[in-house]
């Protein structure tokens, strides 16, 4: 009779660093996802209207509840000034020792760029005209953007 041998399959050694590495990049991606917080909003109902999904933050500055800027900003500076817009024709700049909101408009002509600056400070702000009074608000522009109008402090335009 023949001798059977005994045959065992052994996986050549790259193969098993292979299947170790996948099990290791899949418990290391399952882990991640159980440690990230979800970012998912929560259903918000207002009388008699449907749900929303609104997930905006406030907080308050000068006893006026606002959007929380610091979580879109474009630029939080170390020298303590939040960039809360940065736009072509205008910056929104906010220092938080002062509560201190700074409109800069540095298209030209001025006139025709302050409306469109205090539009989008009451749009990132989430506030109405009355409340963004209650705010210290100061409108400047540099004077090599606009010579007639710079050296001046202006207020909102409603505000006024």
């Amino acid at each position: 009779m023949k001798k059977l041998k005994n045959k065992v399959k052994v996986l050549p050694k790259h193969n098993l660093f292979k299947q170790v590495l996948a099990a290791f990049v899949l418990v290391l991606a399952v882990l991640l996802m159980k440690l990230v917080p979800s970012q998912r909003a929560e259903p918000i109902k207002t009388d008699g209207q449907k749900s929303t999904n609104v997930s905006v933050d406030t907080i308050e500055i000068s006893g006026v509840k606002v959007n929380d800027f610091f979580k879109t900003a474009p630029e939080v500076n170390s020298n303590g000034y939040t960039a809360v817009s940065l736009n072509p024709k205008h910056q929104i700049l906010y220092f938080p020792d002062d509560e201190l909101f700074l409109i800069s408009i540095i298209g030209y002509p001025f006139d025709d760029y302050i409306g469109a600056a205090e539009k989008d400070f009451l749009e990132k702000l989430g506030i109405k005209e009355g409340e963004a009074c209650k705010l210290n608000v100061s409108i400047t522009t540099p004077v090599h953007r606009n010579p007639d109008k710079a050296g001046e402090v202006y207020r909102l335009s409603w505000c006024e």
